[in-house]
């Protein structure tokens, strides 16, 4: 029996070979008018449209948390709080910094006059605390003798004294006044911010020019510049708003006048470094125009002290100076003022007249030249004014601390996990000690594309969603597109792709997977020719093969919407045309690895081969195409 099969088979084949066409036999099929719906398919994940996971912005001890796991809050209610004791001694160690620290500044703005007028009062302090004499005209003779000199000094002084604290307002003017450092830095910050704002908008997965940025490989001109002018367009219009800080200013107008601020602070430094050369020279004149009176009014014998009533046996001595005369009608001789400076003498005088007794004189002019007197220079000053700011600014986050220790929920929603408990200690930004809240208003899908499916994904476009474990399918569009790649393998990059719910079921869960399938493209009554008459040749170029009077010819084709069975023809092709699908006088050989790919679908194209009475097109995990298997006839 088995003898008779093999024999029949035998016969049956030899037969099919003797009565097999000599000519190349063909599956055909005519590219013709069709509609054409492309999809993609994601799968990911459900999540709340909305979450906030809240945590401590400052360190601390939990003193009390205020809700627990499936409590309904509202935006601004206080889930937990901080004990607040170590950051309100942190605000009065900051208070005290400040204090400190702005009576540093002082000092040192002080220093600089107080000085001067140390040296120049202590020589007039000096001739008024000696006793005055007994004799008018010797008094006369001494007043009249020293108030040139002193006058002169004192009027020398009191002008350096103005030119010191003009100098030490002009540098405090540049940093703190109304165009000084610091209101210019605060101005060039806003309208940088706010210049930055309006632009980066633009690029926003809802912003003009976010289409432009994601079109994919291959798009033809026309498309390409249609979305180019409409994102230039924005641009423009962008630069010409007034939303940049504002209202009455246009963003170009804006980054004009930040080129202007930037120019201003190049200009300020300068200032800033004439006026610290102009205190310190102004200081240098104080102290040396002090110094000078001081020494003129210590050495000169025309401006003594006026010595004490002769008292007998007495002698006489002075600190700094000596005096060795006496007047004949007198006892005793006055010895001269001391200068300022460290020096001792002693002075002694004696003489004869109607008066017997030796007399003594005491000055005090000397006394001040044991004492020094530190004086701050201009670098000094600024080093105050950066310390005094830094303990303001110390003082502000302080402050702000004490704020934070107070955690609220910016949304309304359910509460969904509870990272932290009182009497436990957080840290600041923590990721895991947090308390999350999730939205009551909308979920979406969270998932991904690789980068050959992301081109034909657009903001807007409709999907539709099966979710595990509801019944039912639920509709969604794409409300995001990432630009960055989010995979770790660089090789194979990918990009967050996020759907928003349109009309969300009952029994949804955060977590829950989802499969989407979404509508890429539709195309209405246009050419098309089935999938797997298509192939991909390199470059990303696609071709057809056409019979044509019996013959076989490649030509090739650009196509638009790629459908699960047809694909549409841009060009390329006429309605009416054959398209070869298999080639059914080629004989397929049994161990052929080739029968292996009968998958269809434009994905599985690759080099431009058919296999013979098979399907070959757009497979490989996208679109679906046609699977002709060989068989025998026409």
């Amino acid at each position: 029996m088995s003898v008779g099969v093999v024999i029949c088979l035998a016969g049956g084949t030899a037969a099919w070979a003797a009565l097999r066409p000599d000519t190349p036999s063909y599956r055909l099929a005519s590219a013709e008018k069709a509609d054409v719906t492309q999809t993609a398919s994601l799968a990911g994940t459900v999540a709340s449209a909305t979450r906030s996971d809240r945590a401590f912005q400052v360190s601390g001890t939990v003193s009390g948390v205020d809700v627990k796991v499936g409590d309904k809050v509202t935006a601004g209610q206080t889930l937990a709080t901080l004990d607040a004791s170590t950051l309100n001694d942190e605000v009065t160690q900051s208070q005290q910094a400040v204090t400190t620290a702005q009576q540093k500044l002082n000092d040192d703005l002080a220093s600089q006059t107080s000085s001067a007028s140390t040296s120049t009062s202590s020589t007039a302090d000096a001739a008024a605390a000696t006793d005055a004499p007994d004799d008018a005209l010797a008094t006369a003779t001494f007043v009249a003798a020293a108030t040139p000199t002193k006058s002169s000094a004192n009027s020398t002084i009191a002008a350096d004294v103005k030119a010191v604290q003009a100098a030490q307002a002009a540098l405090i003017d540049l940093y703190t006044g109304t165009s000084g450092v610091d209101a210019v830095t605060n101005d060039v910050k806003a309208q940088l911010t706010a210049v930055q704002a309006t632009l980066t908008g633009l690029g926003d997965s809802n912003g003009a020019c976010a289409v432009f940025t994601a079109l994919p490989a291959g798009t033809d001109q026309a498309t390409a510049d249609t979305d180019l002018t409409a994102c230039q367009d924005a641009v423009t219009a962008a630069l010409s708003s007034t939303d940049a800080g504002d209202t009455s200013t246009s963003v170009a107008e804006a980054l004009t006048q930040l080129g202007t601020e930037l120019s201003a602070l190049n200009e300020l430094q300068t200032k800033i470094t004439a006026a610290e050369s102009a205190l310190d020279n102004a200081v240098t004149k104080l102290q040396n125009d002090a110094d000078a009176a001081g020494q003129s009014s210590g050495s000169s014998p025309s401006s003594p002290s006026t010595p004490t009533k002769p008292s007998a046996g007495g002698s006489g001595s002075s600190s700094g100076g000596s005096g060795t005369s006496g007047a004949p009608s007198r006892s005793g001789s006055a010895p001269s003022e001391g200068s300022t400076g460290s020096g001792s003498g002693n002075g002694t005088g004696t003489g004869t007249g109607s008066r017997s007794g030796n007399g003594s004189g005491s000055s005090s002019g000397g006394s001040t030249g044991t004492k020094t007197t530190q004086v701050a220079t201009a670098e000094d000053i600024v080093s105050d004014q950066a310390s005094l700011a830094s303990a303001q600014a110390n003082l502000a986050v302080a402050q702000q601390n004490v704020g934070l220790a107070t955690l609220t929920t910016p949304i309304a929603g359910t509460v969904a996990a509870v990272g932290i408990s009182a009497g436990s200690s957080v840290s600041a930004g923590s990721t895991s000690e947090v308390i999350s809240v999730i939205g009551d208003d909308g979920w979406v899908i969270d998932t991904s594309a690789t980068a050959s499916a992301i081109g034909p994904l657009k903001v807007g476009q409709t999907a539709d969603v099966t979710v595990s474990g509801v019944s039912g399918t639920q509709h969604a569009k794409v409300s995001s597109i990432g630009f960055l790649n989010t995979a770790t393998d660089s090789s194979t990059p990918s990009y967050d792709v996020t759907l928003s719910i349109t009309d969300p079921a009952s029994g949804l869960l955060n977590g829950a997977s989802a499969r989407t399938t979404v509508d890429v493209d539709t195309a209405r009554d246009v050419l098309t020719v089935p999938s797997s008459a298509v192939h991909l040749g390199t470059g990303n170029s696609y071709t057809v093969d056409v019979l044509a009077d019996g013959k076989e010819t490649s030509r090739t084709v650009k196509v638009g919407a790629v459908g699960s069975d047809r694909v549409q023809i841009t060009s390329g092709l006429s309605a009416g045309d054959q398209v070869v699908l298999a080639d059914l006088s080629s004989t397929v050989s049994s161990d052929s690895s080739s029968t292996s790919s009968t998958g269809g679908g434009l994905g599985g194209l690759g080099g431009g081969t058919r296999v013979p009475g098979t399907g070959g097109g757009f497979g490989g995990g996208g679109f679906g195409g046609g699977n002709f298997q060989p068989r025998q006839g026409g």
